[in-house]
């Protein structure tokens, strides 16, 4: 299953800013995070199994990447 991107954008932008945002502290950061989420999903080519599942990946990137960020600063 594969959603496409304005879906994803739509539906999970708010959210992956959010954590982002928690854990980097920093809006720039966030919006970079959830950049590099959204570019993940793109170059992909994973297949998955829900929408749920979907979600949860995008989250999962999203924490690790706004980790990684935090670990540079």
């Amino acid at each position: 299953m594969r959603l496409p991107i304005e879906t994803i954008i739509t539906q999970y932008q708010q959210n992956l800013y959010a954590v982002a945002l928690n854990i980097c502290k920093s809006p720039q950061d966030g919006e970079d995070v959830v950049q590099d989420t959204l570019l993940a999903y793109l170059s992909t080519h994973k297949d998955f199994e829900t929408a749920e599942h979907i979600r949860a990946w995008l989250l999962r990137v999203a924490i690790n990447k706004a980790k990684n960020k935090t670990q540079c600063h």
